[in-house]
Order: structure tokens, then C-alpha cells, then sequence
């Protein structure tokens, strides 16, 4: 599994950035989508999408995959209608991040992908991940950014699971990645 992240970091640095200039072309949203094409998640979720980059890219990455962006305000409409328009495997949930959790399980399963973006606070964070923690599939790939941030790096580490950093795909301000299984196969080529 680490190997298989790594190559796709490696490849992030150099994938072509989306056209549209409406979305930052940072390197840990190209990361999302080589990561989403390489698993095939059934489902992905976004806490936190601001501008949806995060979620476009996921999207991006499995169109038959299902993305799920839960912000508590909808602001940046333009790209969020952008994505919806474009990408119908995405859908925007106006809804507090914690508290989003069980909904979404209820309506869609287990989740494979966990992308915690909001505030970057300990707080919030390690209140999002024990929230969502029950709804993760065995496979899960759960994602921070912004790990510089004051708090963010002791609740990556409190998160259960094999971990690594790449700062690099977020501007040297730390990129985690935390999966629950040493060895994953890539899911269904075809799905």
C-alpha cells in the first residue's frame, strides 16, 4: 500500500492541473484524483469543501464513484455549481461535519475515501474523525491537510492506522494519509 502511494504522489507532482482556472491548481487535489482512479472508491467524502477543489478532483478521479461534500455554509457557489453541473457523481450536503456522519451512511454505505479539510483545529478534527470512524469501510483512506497547523499533526497521529506525510503536495504544509490495511488491492478496473 505504501509503495502504491507513494507512485501516486510521485505522479501528482507532474499530472496536467485542471483547466479551469476557478480551481487552485495544488498538487494534493491531482494527489485525489490518481488516488480515487487507483482504488475506485464507492464512496468519497469531503469535510470541508470551500471551494471543491478537494471534491472536483475525487469526483474527477472514479466518475462512478459516489463524492459527498459536507460544509456547513455553501460558500464559493460558481465552483460548487460548476461541480454539480459537470460531475453528477458529486453531491454538496449543507450540514454540520460530525454530525453529517450518520446520514450519509444511511443513504450511502461505508465510506472509502475521508478527506478532513474543515478548520484544521485538534478539536474539530479529532471530532470529525471519531464521528465518521464508525462509517469507514475495512479499506478506508482517511486524508488531512494543512498539518503545520497548531494542533493538526498530534490528531493525524492520534488517528488509528498506518500513516505517512508529503508535504510536498501541499506546499511543505504537510499532507497525511492514513490507511487502515498494509496491503490493498486496487479495486475493479472496469467499475
Amino acid at each position: 500500500m505504501r509503495g502504491i502511494l507513494d507512485r501516486l504522489a510521485e505522479e501528482a507532482k507532474d499530472e496536467d492541473v485542471y483547466p479551469n482556472p476557478a480551481f487552485p491548481p495544488s498538487p494534493y487535489y491531482r494527489f485525489l484524483k490518481l488516488l480515487a482512479a487507483e482504488f475506485k472508491p464507492k464512496l468519497s467524502v469531503e469535510l470541508g469543501v470551500c471551494g471543491g477543489g478537494g471534491s472536483l478532483h475525487l469526483a474527477l478521479g472514479h466518475p462512478y464513484g459516489t463524492v459527498i461534500g459536507i460544509d456547513y455554509i455553501r460558500d464559493h457557489e460558481d465552483r460548487i455549481k460548476y461541480i454539480e453541473d459537470n460531475y453528477p457523481n458529486f453531491e454538496f450536503m449543507l450540514h454540520d461535519s460530525a454530525s453529517a456522519a450518520h446520514k450519509v451512511f444511511d443513504e450511502h454505505g461505508k465510506i472509502d475515501i475521508l478527506f478532513i479539510d474543515t478548520d484544521h483545529t485538534y478539536d474539530t478534527t479529532v471530532r470529525e474523525y471519531k464521528a465518521w470512524k464508525p462509517y469507514l469501510s475495512d479499506t478506508a483512506i482517511i486524508l488531512l491537510d494543512d498539518l503545520d497547523r497548531d494542533g493538526m499533526t498530534k490528531a493525524f497521529n492520534e488517528i488509528e492506522g498506518y500513516k505517512v506525510v508529503y508535504p510536498f503536495l501541499n506546499y511543505g504544509h504537510g499532507f497525511g494519509v492514513v490507511y487502515l490495511k498494509p496491503v490493498l488491492v486496487s479495486r475493479c478496473k472496469s467499475c
